[in-house]
């Protein structure tokens, strides 16, 4: 489909979701109103060609996901500055934020990948666009009696810290924690016994992030987190740490 403007792409989306049963009662004017309205406070486009407009209804009682494509795209105030051609949206309840966010990880780690985006981009019709869409985004709520572990994520590179928090807010609802630390170094360059090993003050930060996931997903997040940070074979900045739980209840907001 080929689009004139960021305006004439929401009112397509609207137009789109509206077809879903889920929002009967909801008109495509409504929708694409919550949807520039989103956009006004900043952009959702997440660089790559690939953008994710969403927004919250009052007394939704599921999600509504779907996917538009511009072939030719579409300025959309990316952070790269490159044109948009996939313009995946969200609409759902405004009580369920834990969810919103998942979806939203979810769809963001998913089209990092430069081969998804090309077989979404080039896909020949509606059907088969749901069918991939289904294939790349593992979305579905996990059953509660998956067994779980809690997962430990210590980084010092600062840029490995923001696709690492996506990788497992993509796989939790909530249950996702971040601490700020300091390296042990910031206390032994100040023992004599170590003064020598550091020629100046050591305030190296380092980030905690704290997950308890389902146990099938572990591997998966681990092998994600080793193709971000690996380098020369080896991780750089970045501690991972599983452990099995014993038991586990509740839950935490993001």
């Amino acid at each position: 489909m080929q689009f004139d403007s960021a305006d004439a792409v929401l009112d397509t989306v609207a137009k789109t979701a509206v077809r879903s049963k889920l929002l009967k009662g909801v008109t495509a004017s409504e929708i694409k109103r919550l949807l520039a309205d989103r956009e006004q406070l900043i952009s959702t486009a997440v660089g790559s060609r690939v953008a994710i407009p969403h927004c919250f209804i009052e007394g939704l009682e599921s999600f509504v996901v779907g996917l538009v494509t511009a072939p030719e795209g579409v300025e959309f105030s990316a952070p790269d500055g490159e044109p948009v051609e996939l313009f995946f949206f969200i609409i759902g309840p405004k009580q369920k934020r834990n969810q919103h966010v998942k979806l939203l990880s979810e769809i963001s780690r998913a089209v990092r990948e430069q081969s998804t985006r090309d077989a979404l981009r080039d896909a020949g019709d509606e059907q088969q666009l749901a069918s991939l869409v289904r294939r790349f985004l593992s979305i579905e709520a996990a059953p509660s009696e998956q067994e779980r572990c809690i997962v430990h994520v210590f980084i010092q590179d600062e840029q490995l810290f923001e696709p690492i928090l996506e990788e497992l807010s993509a796989r939790v609802e909530g249950d996702v924690a971040v601490q700020e630390l300091r390296s042990a170094g910031s206390y032994l360059h100040r023992m004599p016994l170590f003064a020598a090993m550091w020629s100046e003050q050591v305030e190296q930060a380092v980030k905690l992030i704290v997950a308890v996931v389902d146990k099938r997903f572990v591997n998966e997040i681990a092998r994600r987190i080793h193709q971000s940070a690996e380098s020369d074979g080896t991780l750089r900045g970045v501690l991972i740490a599983v452990h099995d739980l014993v038991y586990s209840a509740g839950g935490i907001d993001f």
